[in-house]
């Protein structure tokens, strides 16, 4: 295992939903791929998720590699947004920087937002 923290999304190239012309065959496909965290069973054991590809960058598209490394940062930087924000308010609260009823007021905000944020879901 690295020691480097686990990403959710990240660049490898593929041959999932390629033309296979002659051109296309010779080219590398880049596509963003999905995994879930490993997970520590408490045995001794760790629970590796199955990676897959959700995005495939277009064969048409230049910087092909460029374009999915950016896609990918944006995915990993806002994936788990709320829960981010909720760790770094406790930790400024628990540092005294933050006094509890501002501490409060934010988990309240960032609540409220995942409500909406499911709400359009259902919506949608």
């Amino acid at each position: 295992m690295s020691d480097n923290p686990h990403q959710c999304f990240t660049v490898e190239t593929t041959a999932y939903l390629r033309n296979l012309s002659a051109e296309d065959r010779r080219e590398e496909c880049y596509a963003i791929y999905y995994q879930d965290a490993p997970e520590n069973l408490g045995d001794g054991t760790t629970r590796i998720h199955m990676s897959a590809p959700v995005l495939i960058v277009s064969f048409w598209m230049g910087e092909q590699k460029a374009i999915a490394e950016c896609v990918s940062g944006i995915l990993n930087a806002h994936w788990d947004e709320n829960a981010s924000l909720a760790a770094s308010a406790a930790a400024l609260r628990d540092a005294g920087l933050l006094a509890p009823a501002d501490y409060h007021r934010t988990i309240n905000r960032i609540e409220a937002r995942e409500r909406l944020c499911r709400l359009k879901e259902i919506v949608a």
